[in-house]
């Protein structure tokens, strides 16, 4: 099997079809899963990996995202290996990968938790994979934010596994106070995941695929652990109060009937079984009927119906009590007496009146029935008060002593009395026909006694309120208004409630009303978001309609009314929880003008890390959505770029600024900041607006440029043509912004789609002094690009004519002739070591057949030729023959071999191929025989006839090599061997030693000169010892 595996791999390698390597590697993948010992996995796993990042494609990369998940789950060990491979693709991912990825990852999660959870416990915080794991899943919550739905469905899903996953790896890890600790942990990260889940569900621009996923997701949680119902459930309600603006009437229907499904499924549940009648309410509000719920939850449809009112028995037993005692008929005769009575003037000094001395629990009658009078035609208004004062009259225990005629005979009567003239008798009868209203006592002696009551004049009662009265009265009737606490939101009842609110807000001018009306927002968020945008647009029409009059001081009073009570409202909001950021977002998109103090408070809220998302998804939304004021607007959201203290911030703002790149009516102002920015940076000094200190030295540092060369950056992978506009400004920077330039351009030309022909244009206008520029532009977009001809010859022309630094043609070295690398050789070789290594990665190739500039021999050769003339050269050079050394595979040891034997047979040797011999015997120990034979041969060919250098160079390398260089030391000549050991003196001990640990046979080789000059060596160096003692002594 393992063979098979490896031909099929050799295939996939070899193939130009790309669906014909699809399928190998999917046969590949069959015979990895079914080896039961995962010993195929360990083997070919990195070859898999190389070649798909070798033939990097779509189809590749999901198929090895879609390996690394389906292996994780059988083998949990291998986490160690595949996390770095997934995570690796994010850097170049778009969005159809990284769909892929959150794919994998979620297949991924739970077996990193169970691979960590094995480990030892010091090992749980500071395990780099699981560190990568734990950064991941913190960042996938930025991508709730994505303006791609299909992204944010595979969130939901990444984040329901993670939090399920948790929850398992919870109850298996409380039996120990280390596993408590781990637990506790987990239950922080659920809570905080559960939480971004919910604000999705309530987040106003949603789709409903994403809310239909979302829910589903949600609910899976929930059926898995019972402590977030309280919190799903909360986020049902807000969902039905606050409907997605963009969801249709068919698509919010879909809607309810997804919510309907899976809170039927909660209901069967047994840890949903305390708060069953909590979810009955809410299906009731999503149009379950009573008898459906009965049937699905058990419980009978009056108590549901109880549940759902908010009524207990004992009022309900209260309220039959009084119906009992006080009859319909009753309430009739009282009311019909009052609409006799009552007229339009009276009426609203009668109720004006009369709120003050009502009974402080009202009946329940009373309030359900009760409406705004303003909402009816004044005849109905007169019924409606003369009703509403009959119920407090009857419920008060009064009663009405008359005989309430028919209103017929009375228009009769009254004609009557108009044609003929009638007696006091009959003015008698029509009076007492309405008497006065009693008490029930009262009613009953009276009704004995056949006695009359007296009767009330209205006209006696009415008079206008002082002003103190008046006063608190309408701060009475205000707050008793305001606490009702029956409406729901989008009610006929609740309009008209939130109607008269607004208008006595503005028709009193009171800043009690004013401060009781936003605190009531505030407190009651949930419910009173039409509240306070009726408020909001009410304020502006009046300001409106006094600036249409031409009142130039009540304009600005109302302008000001109304900027106060944003300003307010906004400021308050922003500092509140989930549900307070959610109408703070309402008002931001809604409100008929944003005033500059409310753009503060939004920039204030795009700057903290707790509502930055939301903050900069509104930002963006009113520019977009705002033409009147867009010039404005995007002049503060620019204002943001200065905002530097947050990374995570600071990728919200630039991905926000893109989607205003990519929506045409803001794309020139976009490209106005980005261009803007970058000319600041030809400036001797930073602007103020950057310093971070106002005693700070204006000078010119890394956040600074960073803050000025960032939108620039962020916009060239969609805007090539900004490349052009970088060589002039880099002319005119100084030093370290230069410096800067070229480390922060790296990252945005790899983004960038860049033309050949934009590159060869650019190289060919290149501005003197900005030669530096051109190979940091080349190299990072040659990763993604080749070179061409034209490409090369204009680098070339461009470096001949200006002669710039030879770094200058690093990134096009590979495509030179070797004669062009050959006439570089000198300069390169002053490159740093590490920087000449990688030149010779990409130049040169060990394989024979492959198409390189300079094979790895002839680039031996060719440094050996080098003219060295100073000290400090001759080091670098020895340095870069070590770091060539340090390729095994390309300086191989038949390689060195062929280089030693080519040198050895040359007529003339440099010098310097000496002093490389012991750096290639310490690099491959196994050429100690053949540098041994090729330095005696050397003494043959009489080395020391080809020049000083080269002959102090051959005993120099002769002393190092200790054995093998004495043994051909040991062949010279007498003469030479004295000229050797004067040349290096340590020579005469160690050849004298050397010979004496020879053997017989040995020193048979040695000629008698060599003998002789040795003994004279040795008794030269008694002398030498004498000598040395006797000054000392």
């Amino acid at each position: 099997m393992e063979m098979e595996v490896s031909i099929l791999l050799k295939q996939a390698e070899k193939t130009t079809n790309a669906e014909e390597r699809l399928r190998l590697l999917n046969e590949v993948e069959q015979l990895i899963m079914d080896d039961k010992s995962s010993s195929l996995l360990n083997d070919f796993f990195d070859e898999i990996v190389q070649l798909v990042f070798r033939f990097s494609n779509f189809e590749l990369r999901s198929f090895l995202l879609s390996l690394c998940g389906s292996v994780c789950r059988t083998e949990v060990y291998f986490v160690e290996r595949a996390v770095p491979t997934v995570l690796n693709m994010l850097s170049e991912a778009d969005d159809h990968l990284l769909k892929k990825i959150l794919a994998s990852m979620t297949l991924i999660y739970r077996s990193a938790l169970k691979w960590i959870l094995q480990k030892p416990p010091s090992q749980f915080g500071v395990d780099q994979t699981w560190h990568a794991v734990s950064e991941f899943k913190t960042g996938v919550l930025s991508w709730l934010e994505s303006e791609n739905e299909g992204i944010k469905i595979y969130v939901f899903k990444f984040l329901e596994h993670c939090i399920l996953a948790q929850i398992e790896e919870s109850a298996n890890l409380k039996s120990s106070a280390y596993g408590c600790q781990l637990a506790t942990e987990l239950q922080a990260s659920n809570d905080l995941l559960f939480s971004s889940l919910t604000r999705q569900l309530v987040a106003p621009h949603i789709s409903l695929s994403g809310l239909s996923v979302c829910l589903k997701s949600l609910t899976d949680i929930v059926r898995n652990d019972a402590e977030f119902l309280d919190r799903f459930l909360d986020c049902c309600k807000k969902l039905i109060v606050d409907i997605p603006p963009t969801l249709s009437h068919s698509q919010m229907e879909s809607l309810f009937k997804v919510m309907r499904f899976h809170l039927t499924t909660l209901i069967n549940l047994p840890c949903s079984s305390e708060a069953v009648l909590e979810i009955a309410a809410i299906l009731q509000k999503l149009g379950i009927s009573p008898a459906e719920l009965a049937r699905l939850t058990g419980i009978s449809k009056s108590k549901l119906k109880r549940s759902a009112t908010g009524d207990n028995l004992n009022a309900a037993e209260c309220s039959a009590k009084k119906r009992k005692s006080d009859p319909q008929a009753q309430l009739k005769r009282i009311c019909s007496f009052l609409v006799d009575t009552l007229t339009p003037d009276n009426c609203v000094e009668l109720v004006l009146a009369s709120f003050p001395h009502l009974p402080k629990i009202m009946p329940e009658k009373f309030l359900r029935e009760y409406v705004p009078i303003d909402s009816l035609p004044i005849n109905e208004q007169i019924e409606r008060i003369s009703s509403t004062i009959a119920s407090v009259i009857s419920s008060a225990g009064l009663s009405c002593n008359l005989k309430l005629t028919n209103k017929r005979q009375v228009k009769k009567r009254e004609e009557k009395k108009d044609a003929d003239d009638v007696d006091d008798e009959d003015d008698e009868d029509l009076d007492g026909e309405k008497k006065g209203i009693l008490s029930n006592e009262q009613y009953k002696i009276q009704s004995a006694s056949k006695s009359v009551a007296k009767r009330i004049n209205l006209a006696d009662k009415v008079a206008p309120l002082p002003t103190e009265e008046a006063r608190s009265v309408i701060e009475n009737l205000f707050e008793r208004i305001l606490n009702l606490q029956k409406f729901e939101l989008g009610s006929e009842d609740a309009e008209n409630q939130r109607h008269i609110l607004i208008t006595m807000c503005s028709l009193y001018e009171k800043a009690e009303l004013k401060d009781k009306l936003l605190q009531k927002i505030l407190t009651e968020t949930l419910s009173s978001g039409e509240l306070a945008l009726q408020l909001l647009y009410y304020q502006y029409s009046i300001y409106l309609q006094l600036r249409r009059q031409g009142n130039t001081t009540a304009t600005e009073r109302a302008l000001n009314q109304y900027n106060n009570t944003l300003d307010s409202l906004l400021s308050a909001l922003l500092s509140g929880g989930d549900i307070q950021l959610n109408l703070f977002c309402r008002l931001v998109i809604y409100a008929p003008q944003l005033s500059v103090q409310a753009l503060q408070v939004l920039k204030q809220g795009c700057k903290q890390r707790s509502t930055y998302i939301p903050c900069l998804n509104m930002f963006t939304s009113v520019i977009k959505h705002r033409p009147g004021q867009r010039k404005e607007l995007f002049a503060e959201f620019a204002s943001l770029s200065t905002f530097d203290d947050d990374t995570a911030i600071v990728n919200g703002w630039l991905e926000k600024l893109n989607s205003l790149y990519r929506y045409p009516p803001t794309k020139d102002l976009v490209k106005e900041l980005a261009l803007n920015h970058l000319h600041l940076l030809e400036q001797a000094v930073p602007p103020d607006y950057l310093l971070l200190d106002e005693n700070e030295e204006k000078k010119w540092d890394e956040r600074s440029v960073r803050i000025c060369f960032r939108v620039y950056c962020h916009l060239l992978p969609q805007q090539v043509d900004f490349l052009q506009l970088l060589p002039d400004v880099y002319v005119a920077c100084g030093v370290n912004v230069k410096r800067l330039i070229n480390t922060y351009l790296s990252k945005p030309i790899k983004q960038s789609s860049i033309p050949a022909n934009d590159i060869v244009e650019l190289v060919k206008q290149c501005p003197r002094n900005a030669e530096a520029l051109i190979p940091r532009i080349l190299e990072p977009w040659l990763d993604k690009n080749s070179l061409n001809a034209e490409l090369v010859n204009a680098v070339w022309t461009l470096y001949t004519k200006r002669r710039p630094d030879v770094r200058f043609l690093v990134p096009i070295l590979p495509a030179l002739n070797k004669e062009q690398f050959i006439s570089l050789l000198p300069k390169l070789i002053r490159l740093p070591a590490q920087i000449f290594k990688m030149i010779t990665g990409k130049v040169v190739c060990s394989s024979s057949g492959s198409k390189t500039v300079i094979t790895a021999d002839e680039l031996w050769l060719e440094m050996c030729e080098l003219e060295v003339t100073n000290e400090n050269d001759f080091t670098q050079l020895l340095n870069l023959f070590g770091a060539l050394l340090q390729n095994k595979r390309m300086f191989s040891s038949d390689l060195l071999s062929g280089i030693i034997k080519q040198i050895s047979e040359r007529q003339v040797v440099p010098a310097i191929f000496f002093h490389t011999i012991p750096l290639l015997l310490e690099a491959q120990a196994s050429l100690d025989n053949l540098i041994g034979s090729v330095l005696q041969k050397f003494v043959t060919k009489q080395i020391w006839k080809q020049g000083e250098d080269a002959w102090q160079a051959f005993v120099q390398c002769s002393s190092k090599l200790k054995i093998h260089g004495y043994a051909a030391l040991l062949q010279l000549p007498a003469s030479q061997l004295r000229n050797a050991i004067e040349t290096c003196p340590e020579l005469r001990q160690d050849l004298l030693k050397h010979v004496e640990n020879m053997e017989i046979q040995q020193r048979a080789s040695i000629t008698k000169d060599c003998i002789n000059e040795l003994e004279q060596q040795q008794q030269i160096a008694v002398e030498n010892d004498d000598e040395t003692k006797a000054v000392s002594c």
